[in-house]
């Protein structure tokens, strides 16, 4: 004979916050970016190319866009 194993119900806590604000708890961070990062993103990569050129960078280590934005501003 088999025996019925009881399920356990299993009620979720829902915090119920007025419209407008956020629940309380830690907000997730955004990722912080050097001062001038946005500046070097909105640049073409031919522009971001002659400038790490022109700090000593090799340009073709640097897998993404960001990643060379970032280069260039440790660099200074």
């Amino acid at each position: 004979m088999v025996e019925k194993k009881e399920k356990l119900d299993v009620e979720k806590k829902v915090e119920e916050t007025p419209e407008g604000e956020k629940p309380k708890g830690k907000e997730p961070e955004a990722p912080k970016n050097p001062k001038g990062f946005d500046e070097l993103m909105n640049k073409s990569v031919a522009d971001l190319t002659a400038m790490a050129e022109e700090k000593g960078l090799d340009i073709k280590s640097y897998i993404t866009k960001e990643d060379a934005a970032k280069a260039i501003l440790e660099s200074e």
